[in-house]
């Protein structure tokens, strides 16, 4: 309890905060500012859309509301037009009520008899499915008549509806048994009591051969696991990554579905009798798609499981689609240098890099296009000139059609033309790439459509779909009876039912930015906001904010419950929860602190403090046997005199290791590798033809010559790139691993969310700071402070990282003599800062294992030189913790030599210093 009131205090009055604010800072003033705003640009925005005749949905519903209630003394009262309309419903049936909210409720009640005493309105819900409050969906409203409707009511009557007609007792049994231990009035809504049970309802075929496996009521075929993956396996230790968590993760959910596919049984729909799983029996449910259902999509179809995933993005960077973009660009305008050497390099013109490389030579100024041209009239190799003649003759044909053509049409005669549709029908993958590419078409229709006309529109409107990141998904192929594994949203998944349900990703943390948002809004206490002291540059959080917070964060615990409630309940004959923990073996230390607890519901601390679906799972699981073998991983035991230790429940945990699955994996492919085989012996007929046999068998035995180099990196990078600088290739690596950075405001003197900044968000403030830096107006700490002001309200850097600045560390290394230097520089205009480079070196640099013959590219940002004479001076800030600054030699000696290299060789001129300059202890180091 005493740590428990310790973190509300800290919550509230926050730690470090002992300047008086002075009153309320005007907050009450600026957010009535705020208010105003919001209502004038509410009424702009109507009378735009007004002034176009556009409704949106929201406008629907308003104005059904100014039609049917009007307000009188503050209460809502019903119009003449809603009582004429209620008289003409003998009924009204409402679904999924608990999802309803209050203008929907508002329309409902209006258009019913219960004022005139007629209680038609029939409601069907249930509390525990309640998941759209981002809907602004109030389940309150459902509490409200659950509470006060009486079971043998006449007009007010409540009819409890507990049985389950979709799953196995398997599954309902594990879903009471979590649910009596989580969910309460106070988190979730209602008591999960015998009333809010579930109860089997559905007839599943008898299994007389798996009798002797039957315990209880349940099969232990059919039993729920838990599957855990710990993320302080040694295999992990390498790379923590949250791509290296999930796609292990994914990985073993997919040993586990291929254990099951084929061997183990589930009821067929359309018989009625058992028959083994496929593919299409298994969905997998994530409480978040973006960035796990591609993960997880990929992992299993490496693993040769079909899968496919309802995400909404991936279609702009398909290679189709780029490509036949790329060359809708050369028919607005072929002087485009990066799409024309796309399309050259691509299938429709076919050139290899010798070739492209040719035609580049044959005059270096000018493009690519001009040069191509050149070379298809005059060039050295024939067959080159034919190709390049053919594609420019078929290029200028299609853009002459561009003026009258309209885009589905042009795109169409590409596709036809060029050959690239089918050749993108016969790509790995074929069907979904033709499919993409007619979803282009479609959508160069619906552009028709509109009021804009034009390739040159059509093009814009692509690149402003890009550009904001409004992406459409790759087309869905796969209809309900395609034998392939989906994978969706647990929101998408409500209302479905499916035989073997995957609940994955359990270790993920939950989304509260809502409530740590710097204005928060709720539908009953109003605005909470950070009062800010501009005398004393202060902002601190406000104790209506904080309650607010604490508010929302409840109510979003509470939603996050139910939906773990919608998920668990989607199987009809198996569930299997997967989930990566974190810090798994303290997890469990702490469950086994708590075993001995006889309440059945959790404590209401372990309830609200979760930040995971595993914050609850696992201690709802930790007082009963089944959880033993994880106890016992980590030499620990349950609390066997607990009551709820003995409850017999159809639930198995398992500890996943990395190390399994990769064995897994292995048996899995030499086992491929021996029916391969078994299939080679089988004895074969001759063929018909001797020429088709060598050609077949001569394709089959080639080997690529350059394995060994397919393992040498493109591109690796000698420092950190910053976002001013060029993107790193995805498939570059670090040359040298980034400098540790000082956190160089004193702890005495740190936010609570500067402290929360990474020593990479620092160092990214300091360097932004010193690539802006105007020379003139830097010399005093007040000068210093405006030109960050102004980085900020130039979107340049966030308040946030200019907060972590120690202005005086800056100060001082304008006030050095490599500073004045770079004054002078500055004034003259021959200061270059942040300047990015790629060069060429020998691999054998990077990695001595690499051939000496081959060579890489090196891809860096110098963060500063300038011109002294005919020689060059580089400089390289640096902001590691060191007692001296001679340490940073051998540190970088070798970085800076690479930029010595790469600016020697870019300018021309020889570099006379190298100087590194150390922020954490105000030094220069001349190398």
């Amino acid at each position: 309890m005493q740590k428990r009131t310790a973190e509300i205090k800290r919550a509230v009055f926050r730690e470090g905060q002992r300047r008086d604010c002075g009153g309320d800072c005007g907050l009450p003033g600026a957010i009535g500012v705020l208010i105003d705003l919001t209502e004038q640009f509410a009424k702009a925005f109507a009378e735009k859309k007004r002034s176009k005749n556009i409704l949106d949905y929201a406008d629907l519903e308003h104005f059904a509301l100014e039609i049917l209630v009007q307000q009188e003394d503050g209460r809502l009262v019903r119009t003449d037009a809603a009582r004429e309309l209620s008289e003409q419903f003998r009924e009204i049936m409402i679904d999924e009520y608990q999802d309803s909210n209050f203008i929907q409720e508002a329309l409902l009640s209006a258009v019913s008899g219960e004022e005139e005493g007629r209680w038609n309105r029939f409601m069907v819900g249930d509390i525990k499915q309640s998941i759209y409050g981002f809907r602004l969906a109030r389940p309150e409203l459902f509490l409200e008549k659950y509470h006060t409707y009486a079971k043998d009511g006449e007009s007010q009557q409540r009819i409890d509806l507990d049985k389950n007609f979709r799953s196995r007792p398997e599954v309902l049994a594990t879903a009471n048994y979590v649910f009596r231990k989580l969910m309460s009035p106070e988190l979730g809504g209602i008591a999960y009591d015998e009333a809010a049970s579930l109860h089997a309802g559905a007839a599943f075929p008898a299994l007389p051969e798996m009798e002797e496996e039957k315990t209880e009521t349940w099969h232990a075929a059919y039993e729920t696991e838990l599957l855990l993956l710990d993320d302080k396996a040694p295999e992990l230790e390498d790379d923590k990554s949250r791509e290296t968590k999930m796609e292990t993760e994914a990985a073993a959910v997919a040993a586990r579905i291929r254990e099951m596919v084929g061997n183990e049984e589930v009821v067929g729909k359309e018989t009625g009798e058992y028959r083994k799983i496929q593919y299409r029996d298994i969905v997998i449910l994530l409480r978040a798609v973006s960035g796990w259902a591609e993960t997880f999509s990929r992992v299993l179809q490496a693993a040769g499981i079909p899968a496919y995933s309802t995400s909404k993005t991936g279609y702009f960077s398909t290679q189709e689609i780029v490509t036949v973009l790329n060359y809708l660009h050369l028919c607005d305008n072929p002087c485009q240098e990066i799409p024309f050497t796309a399309i050259l390099r691509s299938p429709i013109c076919g050139c290899t890099d010798a070739e492209l490389a040719a035609v580049r030579c044959v005059d270096k100024d000018v493009k690519i296009y001009e040069a191509c041209g050149k070379y298809a009239a005059e060039g050295e190799d024939e067959a080159l000139r034919k190709k390049l003649g053919s594609f420019l003759e078929q290029l200028e044909t299609l853009r002459s059609r561009v003026p009258y053509t309209p885009i589905h049409e042009l795109i169409t005669q590409i596709l036809e033309e060029t050959g690239y549709g089918g050749y993108a029908s016969a790509m790995p993958g074929g069907v979904q790439r033709r499919a993409n590419l007619e979803m282009l078409v479609e959508k160069a229709v619906e552009f028709e459509a509109t009021s804009y006309r034009g390739l040159f529109n059509f093009i814009r409107y692509i690149e402003q779909l890009q550009k904001y990141e409004v992406d459409f998904g790759e087309v869905n192929i796969y209809g309900e009876s395609a034998d392939t594994v989906r994978i969706m949203s647990i929101h998408k998944s409500k209302g479905l039912e499916f035989p073997v349900v995957f609940l994955s990703g359990m270790g993920k943390s939950f989304n509260q930015m809502d409530s740590r948002a710097a204005l928060v809004l709720h539908s009953r206490m109003g605005i909470g906001a950070d009062a800010i002291d501009p005398e004393h540059r202060v902002r601190q959080a406000t104790l209506p904010r904080q309650i607010i917070r604490q508010s929302m964060k409840l109510e979003n615990l509470a939603e996050e419950l139910r939906v773990l409630y919608v998920a668990m309940t989607r199987p009809k004959e198996k569930l299997i929860m997967t989930g990566m923990a974190s810090k798994l073996e303290s997890r469990v230390k702490q469950c086994a602190a708590h075993a001995g607890r006889q309440d059945e519901l959790l404590s209401y601390q372990t309830l609200s403090s979760a930040s995971g679906y595993l914050d609850w799972i696992l201690p709802a699981f930790s007082r009963n046997r089944c959880f033993d073998g994880l106890y016992e991983q980590f030499g620990l035991a349950g609390n066997a005199d607990n009551p709820l230790y003995a409850e017999k429940i159809p639930v198995t945990i398992r500890l996943v290791s990395p190390a399994g699955l990769v064995e897994g994996e292995v048996l899995h492919q030499m086992e491929r590798a021996v029916n391969e085989q078994k299939i080679m012996e089988i004895p074969k007929q001759p063929p018909r033809e001797a020429a088709l046999k060598e050609l077949v068998e001569e394709r089959f035995a080639y080997q690529y010559p350059y394995e060994k180099e397919k393992q040498i990196p493109v591109k690796v990078t000698v420092s950190q790139l910053k976002k001013a600088g060029m993107e790193e290739s995805e498939i570059g690596k670090e040359l040298f691993a980034q400098e540790e950075l000082v956190p160089i405001v004193p702890d005495f003197m740190k936010k609570d969310h500067v402290a929360a900044l990474t020593g990479s968000d620092r160092g990214t403030a300091y360097h932004r700071l010193l690539e802006c830096l105007d020379y003139r107006r830097a010399y005093s700490i007040t000068e210093l402070m405006a030109q960050t002001e102004e980085l900020i309200a130039e979107g340049k850097m966030t308040k946030e990282a200019a907060e972590c600045i120690y202005f005086k560390s800056i100060l001082a290394f304008a006030k050095s003599s490599v500073g004045m230097r770079m004054r002078n520089a500055f004034l003259n205009e021959t200061l270059k800062r942040e300047q990015p480079f790629v060069m060429s070196v020998p691999a054998s640099e990077a990695d001595p294992s690499y051939p000496e013959d081959e060579t890489i590219l090196v891809q860096g940002i110098i963060d500063a030189w300038f011109p002294e004479g005919d020689e060059m001076v580089l400089v390289d800030y640096k902001t590691d913790r060191v007692k001296e600054v001679g340490e940073l030699k051998k540190r970088y000696e070798k970085q800076l030599a690479y930029y010595q290299q790469a600016l020697e060789r870019t300018t021309g001129k020889k570099v006379k210093e190298k100087i590194i300059y150390s922020l954490a202890l105000d030094e220069e180091l001349v190398l």
